[in-house]
């Protein structure tokens, strides 16, 4: 039984390490922002902006309207905002590949 209850123990601290791993948090303003490239597009085909963090040499893409508005609003309002991007390979936020589409934006 001692056995069962200690696997049970590692499984769980594995499967919370792999959750918080999945995504990474990058958090900044927006230091510019580029409309109609070519690899921004939302799932239907539309472009949308893409756009760098303050610190960040890389660019990310909006994922939709509704994001590409936040991204004009945090840029105008000079707002904090962190963008969460899948951590493939083990990337950072200065390490992931340019236009990168993140799993979701978050003004503060």
């Amino acid at each position: 039984m001692r056995i069962v209850n200690r696997l049970f123990v590692l499984m769980f601290f594995w499967m919370a390490s792999s959750a918080l791993a999945a995504d990474i948090g990058c958090t900044g303003t927006i230091a510019y922002v580029m409309a109609d490239h070519v690899i921004c597009k939302d799932a239907t085909g539309k472009k949308q902006f893409a756009f760098k963090l303050s610190g960040s040499s890389n660019w990310i893409c909006s994922n939709s309207d509704s994001a590409s508005s936040l991204v004009i609003s945090a840029k105008v309002m000079k707002a904090e905002v962190s963008v969460y991007l899948n951590d493939a390979n083990n990337a950072t936020c200065q390490s992931h590949i340019n236009y990168i589409k993140p799993s979701y934006l978050i003004m503060m």
